[in-house]
């Protein structure tokens, strides 16, 4: 459980940037305040997983493929949905 919620933790900072290379118009890269508090539970994660005793590379895998099919879904679900309400992210 603990794996799941560590690649979950990841998703804002992945979806940040993806947004901010793939929708300029849209959305913005991070202030410097947010970017450091996502990178700094990105650097937890990574050292939560290095320091798991339990390592399975196939839970990772699937944690990983977790993390992208989100993301794009997220990333998706926002082109769709925030132009339409009239919204835009700035």
């Amino acid at each position: 459980m603990e794996t799941f919620i560590i690649f979950r933790s990841i998703t804002p900072l992945a979806v940040s940037l993806i947004d901010a290379v793939f929708r300029p118009y849209i959305s913005k890269l991070p202030s410097l305040k947010t970017a450091s508090a996502l990178l700094l539970i990105f650097f937890s994660a990574c050292l939560y997983a290095m320091q798991d005793s339990e390592l399975s590379v196939l839970a990772y895998t699937w944690g990983s493929a977790y993390v992208v099919i989100l993301c794009v879904e997220i990333v998706r679900t926002g082109a769709f949905v925030c132009p339409r309400l009239g919204r835009h992210i700035h």
